[in-house]
């Protein structure tokens, strides 16, 4: 569950205080992700 491994990734970011749009670019990314992994899902 590679989604888990993330969601710890960004626990970290916060613990370390990392600014917050780098958190929003972190959470983008990972929504950007996964449309991507339901488009080609979907287009098959």
């Amino acid at each position: 569950m590679p989604y888990l491994r993330n969601k710890s990734k960004i626990i970290k970011i916060m613990k370390t205080k990392e600014t917050k749009t780098q958190l929003v670019r972190v959470l983008l990314e990972l929504t950007d992700l996964k449309t991507r992994h339901l488009e080609g899902h979907f287009s098959m």
